[in-house]
């Protein structure tokens, strides 16, 4: 498995069913393993994701089915990363 950052951007304010529809999306995700982690900047605009899939098309369907993604509240921008721990 590799690990991927999404960046995610704010666009547009999501409705509460949106919002509703992503916390979900993120529980999904975690209860399955590929989530890392995840949160929002205190600092930026936007949020950010940590997952584990087998390759970057893998990882981009993840992002590509968040629902704040889906909806046009967020745009992203993936990236591959090498944890530390990755190659101990």
């Amino acid at each position: 498995m590799k690990t991927f950052f999404i960046l995610l951007n704010d666009q547009t304010e999501p409705t509460p069913e949106i919002h509703q529809a992503h916390r979900e999306h993120i529980t999904q995700l975690k209860q399955s393993g590929q989530l890392i982690e995840s949160g929002a900047f205190v600092d930026y605009k936007g949020n950010m994701a940590l997952v584990e899939a087998e390759d970057k098309k893998a990882a981009l369907v993840i992002a590509l089915s968040d629902p704040y993604v889906r909806e046009g509240c967020k745009t992203f921008k993936l990236y591959q990363i090498e944890l530390e721990d990755e190659n101990a």
